[in-house]
Parts: structure tokens; C-alpha cells; sequence
């Protein structure tokens, strides 16, 4: 009983660690918001690190030379409508739950007329409750990035965007819609997260206040709002440790010894 037992218990060992080498979790870590507009109309807000996986337009207006899609700093955003998923060429996919799309009343704000970033935010969704990011590959970890924008003179820095961590109920990052009176002018906001996938998907709800409501964000708001989303692959999933791997060999080798006796 003792040889048997020296022999598999380092094959639970290897299990514990093995697993602690690879811990993850959907939490979602929001970076504080920044403006759209930074000093020009340059298309740089926009991020491209690591590969895109899928990039959702919240707007069907396609009327920049007929295209189907939106190209912004090399990041083509593709238009779709609430409820549908967007589905990208590695699988991932981008759902927005909830909401009614509205296709171009958000107008250009700082930036020119009829370009591609007007393109971009001139339409959105409002009233969204959740978004769900689908199709995700365990282990990679992934960065996701919201945009909010609407220059209408109804808006001002008081109407917020709320997003949760897609773990924890509440808010853990927020967003500007129009910043009206900044720097940037009526401009928007765009909000970065990342997180490493643990399964085939992750759901974040999305919350609206407009200031009056004292910062009590309450989902289905009307004032949420998404204009844009991309979705990132930044990191493969990390490789077991020199020791974690000799420890996993031990495990195999008492294993087999168990099985032979």
C-alpha cells in the first residue's frame, strides 16, 4: 500500500500544479477610457495589437464607396444589428443583446464629414443590456475594445456608458458618450479590456445613467450605448513550466508503474 501510494500521488501533485500553472479566468480588466479625438482626425484610437478576431459596426451604413465594411487604422469594422452575431475569420463572434439600433444620427463630432471614422460612429445601438463574445479559444488571451460616441446636442459628459467585468454583478469600467465640453470636444470614448478565456464564451452586461440618475447605473438604460466593438487575440495560452513538466513526467512514470504491478 505504501509503494502504491508513493508511486500515484505524485501523478495529484502534477495535477495541482499543472492546473495552477494555468490559471484563468473570464474577468474582464478594464483600462480607463480615453477620448476619440486626440488633437486630429488620425485614425490611432483605434487598436491593432496581437490579430484581429472580429471587428463589429453598430451601424449598417455601408455608403462609404458601396462597401460592406469600415476600415479604421487598418481594422475593418463590419456593420450588423442587435441580436445578430458577427462572426469573424478565426470563429470568435460578437453579439449585442438587447438594445435598438440606430443607423446614422450620432453624426461625425469632431471629425470630418463622410470619412471613415464618421462611418464608424455616426450609428450605433442604445438601450443595450449585454454584450456576448463568442467562439473563443481556451487559454489565449484577448483584448477587447468598445467605442461610444454621440455628438447630439441632447448629450452631454453626464450620459455614461457602464461595463461589468463579465464575472462579477456592477459596473468595473465606464465611458464617456460625447465628453461635450472636454478636450475632445463632442467626441466619445473608447474603453479597453482584456481578459484569458477559460471556455467558448463570455457575456459583460452594459449599463446606462445620464448624471441625473446620481451614478446609479441601471441596466436596460437608455441611455447605454455602443457605437462600435473589436474583439483581439494578444497572447497564445502559456506553456507548463521546465518543472511543472518534470513533475506531470513523474506522475506518468508512477502511473504506469501502478498499472503493471
Amino acid at each position: 500500500m505504501n509503494i502504491k501510494f508513493l508511486f500515484t500521488s505524485p501523478l495529484a501533485v502534477c495535477i495541482v500544479a499543472l492546473s495552477a500553472s494555468f490559471v484563468q479566468a473570464d474577468l474582464i480588466n478594464w483600462q480607463s477610457s480615453v477620448d476619440l479625438y486626440q488633437g486630429s482626425t488620425v485614425e490611432t484610437f483605434v487598436n491593432n495589437n496581437g490579430t484581429l478576431a472580429v471587428a463589429y459596426n453598430a451601424t449598417t451604413d455601408t455608403t462609404v464607396g458601396g462597401n460592406t465594411f469600415t476600415t479604421v487604422n487598418g481594422v475593418p469594422f463590419v456593420p450588423q444589428n442587435t441580436g445578430n452575431a458577427l462572426v469573424g475569420a478565426t470563429g470568435e463572434s460578437i453579439t449585442i443583446n438587447g438594445g435598438t439600433d440606430n443607423e446614422n444620427a450620432f453624426g461625425d463630432g469632431e471629425f470630418t464629414s463622410n470619412g471613415s471614422i464618421f462611418h464608424l460612429l455616426r450609428g450605433g445601438t442604445f438601450n443595450v443590456n449585454s454584450v456576448t463574445l463568442g467562439g473563443l479559444q481556451a487559454g489565449w488571451t484577448y483584448e477587447i475594445q468598445v467605442f461610444t460616441h454621440d455628438q447630439r446636442g441632447s448629450r452631454n459628459s453626464n450620459f455614461i456608458t457602464g461595463f461589468s467585468d463579465g464575472t462579477n454583478p456592477g459596473v468595473a469600467g465606464t465611458s464617456d458618450l460625447s465628453n461635450q465640453g472636454g478636450t475632445g470636444g463632442t467626441t466619445g470614448d473608447s474603453i479597453t479590456g482584456s481578459f484569458v478565456a477559460t471556455g467558448a464564451n463570455i457575456t459583460f452586461e452594459v449599463f446606462g445613467t445620464n448624471g441625473g440618475a446620481g451614478g446609479n447605473f441601471n441596466s436596460g438604460n437608455s441611455q447605454s450605448q455602443i457605437n462600435a466593438i473589436q474583439l483581439r487575440l494578444t497572447a497564445p495560452p502559456a506553456v507548463p513550466e521546465p518543472g511543472t513538466m518534470a513533475v506531470l513526467g513523474l506522475g506518468a512514470i508512477g502511473l504506469v508503474t501502478r498499472r503493471r504491478r
